[in-house]
């Protein structure tokens, strides 16, 4: 049976890696079996989410739900539509809904 993944936010959108953990765009899904060292650092470190992993962080083509926070909506503009992560971070959450979520048909 797999394990089941947990979901990381950083207070920032960082795309890199911290204490080990390769983050996109803020975001990281990793499995607690093998990074429980570092879940327990961003448990003590103020600004971090450490959640169930609902869907995989992130790398499907599919919009973020609108609940999802900015940094997966920013992670998305730039993957799939190829904005400038600049750009995409100046944006408010609703700006990037508006212009990179599904479209009312």
């Amino acid at each position: 049976m797999a394990m089941a993944t947990v979901r990381v936010t950083a207070p920032i959108a960082v795309t890199g890696e911290v204490v080990g953990v390769a983050f996109v765009q803020g975001m990281a899904e990793v499995d607690p079996a093998d990074y429980r060292r570092a879940l327990a650092y961003f448990r003590r470190h103020g600004g971090y989410q450490v959640e169930p992993a609902t869907a995989s962080v992130g790398f499907a083509d599919e919009p973020p739900a609108p609940s999802a926070v900015k940094a997966e909506w920013v992670g998305y503009a730039v993957r799939v539509h190829d904005a400038g992560p600049d750009e995409a971070e100046a944006m408010t959450k609703t700006d990037l809904i508006d212009r990179y979520g599904p479209k009312p048909e």
